[in-house]
């Protein structure tokens, strides 16, 4: 049987659901073209809301401006959807940890011989804004921004990187991620015990199956007790 030593999380929509910082966000933004147009915050926010829930993320503000702010804010649609990106990627985010996680990660701090690692994928500006609206940095041993050392997801050398932090190695650590490709599938080529959770935008998307993860579950309180399995 193998040791387990160590546990690397992802964070986006494995610890947290990804669309309460999406909207945390868009709530920010329409509060800054309210205070500063006197445009009104419930239907900005309302707008942005809808196109995301119906059509993803891409190039949102661009069509904001067409939708409602090109006759108040006429020719400018790359300076201001430039302007909205930068108070969306600089706002601090309203998102918090559920109950479940805040104690199933302290579980396994206080309860086990166990170091556990966070490996987060993103401009790393957001990523450690994240990180400190959850509360979340003293439940880790190790945390990396994975854009911050130049091995974004799914490079395998953003796990070495914080393996090696950890003093451990692939074979005795398990990978608990969301993506498919850009949390199993690296995990799965470097010979990781992984769990996949179904949560977020990614629920529906089927895993590869060269790299499929050892386990699939449905919430991250079934993950604990999975983890917990393992150090048995």
């Amino acid at each position: 049987m193998i040791l387990i030593n160590a546990v690397i999380f992802d964070l986006d929509d494995t610890l947290y659901l990804e669309s309460e910082y999406v909207l945390s966000g868009f709530n920010a933004v329409a509060e800054y073209l309210s205070v500063k147009y006197g445009i009104s915050k419930y239907e900005i926010y309302i707008f942005l809301k809808n196109q995301f829930l119906t059509h993803g993320r891409e190039k949102i503000f661009n069509y904001l401006y067409h939708y409602l702010l090109a006759k108040i804010i006429p020719d400018n649609e790359a300076g201001l959807v430039e302007e909205l990106v930068t108070v969306y990627r600089n706002h601090e985010p309203t998102i918090v940890l559920e109950k479940n996680i805040v104690t199933g990660l302290l579980e396994l701090r206080n309860n086990y011989d166990l170091k556990l690692g966070l490996l987060t994928d993103g401009l790393p500006l957001m990523q450690k804004k994240k990180v400190l609206a959850l509360g979340i940095e003293d439940y880790f041993d190790e945390i990396v921004y994975s854009w911050e050392i130049g091995c974004p997801k799914p490079h395998v050398d953003g796990i070495n990187y914080l393996l090696a932090k950890l003093g451990t190695t692939s074979k005795n650590t398990i990978m608990v991620g969301d993506n498919p490709s850009h949390d199993i599938e690296p995990a799965v080529t470097l010979s990781m015990p992984s769990i996949r959770v179904l949560t977020g935008r990614f629920k529906c998307v089927a895993s590869n199956a060269c790299y499929g993860a050892d386990v699939e579950l449905s919430s991250m309180s079934q993950v604990f007790i999975e983890i917990k399995k393992c150090l048995k």
